[in-house]
């Protein structure tokens, strides 16, 4: 089973790093070379060659295993910019974050014994508008008496790795303990952070929370044992995990043991409805969706416009768009440009009512093994990029995104490739047909860019913000003349509504 949303991974202590070579200018970072003590694996040779994605960096060995850890899976801001993380000392722990804009962005060396209080940086969660949120890592002194170190998260925000949340924060009716676990965080629109919370300091009796952070001051959006299920008769939620968030709406699943209720809900000015559980008859269905735990549903919003990829039983991709459900696609549907029907659906996106997805066709039993990026963009479902295209001197098995949809921005994507095991790579391409308006709206949601973009577009001039060509290089000068002034002045004007016309190059 592909796993498309893992950030950690074990390491064989021969692994070491060699080399490097980092290319801020082209915005393409290349040339890592590992080597390792272990079994290489081969992948099935690539078939007919379609499209090209843009290569940021990669990570070679000969022989091991890779993980995201090592190289992470990408995030994509509504400014064009693509933003990872990457291991220094694979051995060690130290790690690096990068842009697609400027390369190395920030870098930590320390190993994991030198971190004590103090997180190493770790990989890149979200991205909006030029910031970046992070989950860095934390080693305490274990409390079991086994010696050793304990590891937790903490939330941080790039530039100026300001912390927003970690073990010791003040969370409303939790103790502060190396025992609150911090993991999927989503920066909403207005530059608040969305996460899940675990207290394990009873194994027997974890408790789970999904918190929001503003300013570095928690709320609690929902917690178990308190929180009531949705036409549950007084039932409270025993689980959560996985929110997302976007325009204020979060997302979560959710599960009630006591009435064996599971699947994903919506919290909206306070209140908690469903979206899709294990009552709910999408459409073509017949019967209620099928979902045994939170491994059978992925899910994303923008707003209250949700996409729901569902892998069992009537499975499929489906959208919910001004309140109304329609499927995207069925499980056993043909693939486009590929052989046979898909099998499995992970990590759906959603844009302007526009819904990507992961797509497998990964019965082992039944090769070929197909994979790719498919969306709906243009009407029906068509192939973005599968593992049948051109990656270079490498051949990818597999394909991952970064959960919530943070693949996609409305416009590109952003996602990494891999080997079974020797090889990862980064990479960025255009979605076909949706190349056209984000040229001078880095920052706004309308139609017509405003002066907020502007802004955006002088601080990306003088180095204080990222910003891709195609968002913020309005002049006509081509997509390798840096951003200047004269393009922030040309989108302000545009703002006032003055009659300029604004030209980017092809993303």
């Amino acid at each position: 089973m592909v796993s498309y949303l893992r950030n950690s991974g074990f390491w064989f202590s021969s692994v070491k790093l060699t080399s490097r070579c980092v290319r801020p200018t082209s915005g393409r970072v290349l040339g890592t070379t590992l080597i390792a003590a272990a079994y290489v694996f081969a992948a099935s040779p690539a078939r007919a060659v379609g499209v090209t994605p843009t290569l940021l960096d990669e990570v070679s060995i000969a022989g091991g295993s890779l993980t995201a850890s090592t190289l992470g899976i990408p995030v994509i801001d509504q400014t064009g910019t693509v933003y990872w993380s990457r291991r220094i000392d694979p051995s060690s722990g130290g790690n690096e974050l990068l842009s697609s804009i400027s390369g190395v962005l920030a870098a930590d060396a320390r190993t994991q014994a030198q971190a004590g209080d103090f997180p190493l940086l770790g990989v890149a969660a979200d991205a909006r508008s030029g910031q970046v949120l992070l989950q860095g890592f934390f080693f305490e002194p274990s409390t079991s008496g086994s010696g050793g170190f304990f590891q937790t998260v903490g939330l941080y925000r790039y530039p100026g790795l300001t912390r927003l949340a970690y073990f010791n924060s003040a969370f409303p009716s939790f103790s502060s303990s190396v025992d609150l676990q911090i993991s999927a965080a989503e920066f909403d629109s207005d530059g608040s952070a969305v996460f899940q919370l675990r207290d394990v300091t009873n194994f027997l009796s974890i408790e789970y929370a999904i918190c929001r952070v503003t300013g570095g001051v928690v709320t609690i959006l929902a917690r178990s044992g308190v929180t009531p299920v949705p036409g549950g008769v007084g039932e409270t939620f025993t689980l959560f995990d996985s929110p997302v968030v976007n325009q204020g709406v979060v997302l979560f699943y959710g599960e009630a043991l006591g009435i064996g209720r599971r699947g994903v809900y919506q919290i909206n000015n306070g209140t908690i409805s469903v979206v899709v559980d294990n009552t709910t008859i999408l459409p073509g269905n017949t019967s209620p969706a099928f979902i045994l735990d939170k491994s059978d549903v992925s899910f994303s919003n923008e707003g209250t416009d949700v996409a729901v990829a569902l892998r069992a039983s009537g499975g499929g991709v489906f959208k919910r768009v001004g309140g109304a459900w329609s499927r995207v696609i069925a499980s056993n549907a043909p693939i486009p440009g590929g052989v046979g029907v898909f099998f499995d659906f992970f990590g759906p996106a959603i844009r302007n009512g526009k819904v990507l997805f992961l797509g497998f066709r990964n019965n082992t039993f039944s090769p070929p093994v197909e994979a790719g990026i498919y969306t709906d963009a243009g009407g029906a479902v068509d192939r973005i990029v599968d593992l049948t295209d051109d990656f270079g001197a490498s051949t990818p098995s597999f394909l991952e995104i970064a959960r919530g949809g943070r693949f996609f921005n409305g416009i590109e994507i952003a996602f990494a490739a891999r080997s079974a095991s020797s090889w990862r790579g980064v990479f960025r391409m255009t979605v076909p047909g949706l190349s056209a308006d984000m040229c001078g709206r880095p920052v706004g949601t309308g139609s017509a860019p405003v002066a907020s973009d502007a802004l955006f577009v002088l601080n990306a001039a003088v180095g204080s913000q990222g910003c891709a060509p195609c968002v913020c290089n309005v002049d006509s000068s081509g997509g390798g003349s840096p951003v200047t002034a004269t393009d922030a002045l040309l989108v302000l004007q545009k703002a006032v509504g003055q009659p300029i016309s604004l030209s980017c190059p092809a993303c």
